[in-house]
């Protein structure tokens, strides 16, 4: 096994931030610099050269996050040729419209004489349940389809609207004559009244209410005329909703979600997942 001396380095992040020092394996720290401001500044292309190759197709289908600034915090060494990284920042779900600071953990390795951040495959799905309001596939359009089987509004997020798609997959031009909603304190943004064929529109629905109760359940109601014939669908309205991968997130238990108030802010909680202990 190789020796390798991890040296004390000094470096000031910006020209307002204090000076820090901490260990670090040479050239680890000018990585995750380079890393971090191609994050901050957005630029995928160029924070993917700081990636594991083994770790580019993940990467890519991470969900968006918009880091707004960064800070190291720690360098600890793990084991020969492996290092976490802390990172504290400032993160912006864009499902929530909010910003939170948060710390980042990160897992790199030393490939030949390079450093590269890896990524493990958990993070993308455990991300994309956080930040997504329901999962549909569009599968076969022909008819009229609504999208998704189920709304879901989150309790968090300040602009209480959400929307389902409406597809035309007939040959005609379809008609909504009516759209009925049953739930407290819902009510119909807009809806198209036409839509010709290979067309689609959206059915924008609102939480006007203030009620802090959570899990509630509304039904959307929409009649169509299509060639004559007249059809009814009914789709699911989830509202102030915090499911158990946004209750993870911000370390929440099933009890403190149910009393957060609203206009709540609460922090987010990230757990660092160690690498396995070398055998």
């Amino acid at each position: 096994m190789s020796l390798k001396i991890f040296v004390l380095v000094c470096l000031s992040l910006s020209s307002n931030a204090p000076t820090m020092c901490w260990a670090s394996d040479g050239g680890l720290v000018e990585r995750v610099t380079g890393y971090w401001e191609a994050t901050i500044s957005r630029n995928k292309v160029a924070a993917l050269q700081f990636v594991l190759p083994s770790s580019h197709n993940v990467y890519l289908h991470l969900p968006e996050l918009w880091f707004r600034d960064w800070k190291l915090q720690s360098v600890e060494p793990k084991s020969d040729g492996k290092s976490l990284v802390r990172i504290s920042t400032q993160v912006t779900l864009p499902q929530f419209q909010q910003t939170f600071a948060a710390e980042v953990v990160q897992h790199w390795v030393l490939e030949g004489d390079v450093w590269y951040l890896t990524v493990p495959s958990i993070a993308s799905s455990q991300v994309s349940r956080l930040l997504s309001g329901s999962v549909s596939s569009r599968g076969d359009t022909r008819g009229v389809s609504v999208l998704p089987e189920t709304l879901v509004l989150h309790f968090l997020n300040p602009v209480q609207r959400g929307s389902f798609i409406v597809l035309n997959g007939d040959e005609g031009t379809v008609e909504i004559t009516r759209v009925e909603l049953l739930g407290d304190d819902l009510r119909i943004v807009d809806y198209p009244s036409v839509l010709q064929p290979g067309m689609e529109g959206r059915i924008t629905v609102e939480f006007t209410g203030s009620s802090e109760e959570k899990e509630l359940n509304g039904v959307v109601r929409v009649t169509t005329v299509s060639q004559g014939k007249i059809a009814t669908i009914e789709r699911s309205v989830l509202y102030n909703h915090i499911g158990p991968e946004t209750r993870a997130f911000f370390g929440l238990t099933e009890e403190e979600a149910r009393l957060l108030p609203r206009g709540a802010q609460p922090q987010p909680v990230v757990k660092p997942v160690l690498p396995p202990a070398n055998p």
